[in-house]
């Protein structure tokens, strides 16, 4: 679970698409693996 910070609000990345948490745990995969 990762969160992004914009204009000092900090929110779920999957409250707001939780169908494409998959994809995001593979983006997020590929970034530490970077």
């Amino acid at each position: 679970m990762y969160h992004i910070t914009g204009n000092g609000s900090e929110f779920h990345i999957n409250d707001i698409i939780p169908n494409n948490l998959l994809l995001g745990s593979f983006f997020f995969s590929l970034t530490s693996y970077r």
